[in-house]
Order: C-alpha cells, then structure tokens, then sequence
C-alpha cells in the first residue's frame, strides 16, 4: 500500500470511530454560548474540544446520561453575561433520564484544562465516584486517570 492509501484508511477508521467537532457542537449545542447566560465561546470551544477526544460509544453515552453545569471564568466586555454561579432546582431542571450531573468549575477553564474535563467524565464512565477511604480514593483516582490518558492515547497516539 502507498501512504496515500494508508492515510485515507487511518482517516476513514477514524470518521468511525469518533464524531468530528462540528458533530460535537451539534449534539451538546444547549451548552454553548447564548444569552442571557452561558460560557463564553472560548470556554465552549474547550469544552467540545475535550469531548471530541472520545469515542463515538462514549460521547453518547455522555450525551445521554450526563447533565453538565458549565460555571464560566471569563468576564469580558463582549460578554458579560457569563455564568459564574447558578441556582439548580433538580427536580425541574434535570432532566429525568440523566444519571449524573458534572460540574465544570471556573478554574477548568481559566487553566484551559481539557484533560480535567475527561477526568471528570471517565469517573462517569467508570463509576467511580463513591470512596470508602484514603486509600480507595487514590486507587480510583488513578482508574481515572489510566481511563483519560487511554482515550487520548487511542485519539492522537500519545
């Protein structure tokens, strides 16, 4: 096979294999930036940024199970509408088929930490989430770090 060939195959495994960003926005679009209150546009591209690095299986299992509160760290005159806290009434506000909610706290994005942000999804995905101790806490921290440095492993081959 010639390189041509070999790097379209590699491209076509990968269509499959994960949705491309512009899919990502599509699917998880409530979150972006909208009036009166949201994250800003740079806070959403890191967002979709960190859930393209998952698998197709994973982003919808995501999509279906987790509701995520994006709490903002920019405040600029662009857009000062941010959202810096919120009130959450679980009840009416979550829909009844999540199973879990994640919270992206301002500093996620001051540090502009997508490998935070799939932290906190692979401890969804792993369910882990209840610790007995210390110990068991360090354990399942590393189950979770293992799972991000697997998926980033598997998306770009480092």
């Amino acid at each position: 096979m010639d390189k041509d060939s070999d790097m379209e195959r590699l491209m076509n495994e990968t269509k499959l294999k994960y949705y491309d960003l512009e899919e990502i926005k599509n699917k998880f679009s409530q979150y972006g930036p909208r009036e009166p209150y949201s994250i800003s546009d740079n806070e959403y591209r890191l967002f979709t940024a960190a859930l393209s690095c998952l698998p197709k299986n994973i982003v919808d299992k995501v999509n279906d199970e987790v509701q995520f509160v994006l709490l903002s760290y920019e405040d600029n005159s662009a857009q000062k509408n941010v959202n810096q806290a919120c009130y959450i009434d679980l009840k009416r506000s979550i829909p009844e088929d999540k199973k879990a909610i994640i919270v992206l706290s301002p500093l996620i994005f001051r540090w502009q930490n997508k490998r935070g942000i799939l932290h906190e999804i692979a401890h969804h995905i792993l369910g882990s989430w209840d610790y007995s101790n210390f110990e068991d806490i360090a354990i399942k921290e590393r189950e979770v770090e293992a799972k991000v440095n697997e998926w980033m492993k598997d998306r770009f081959g480092k």
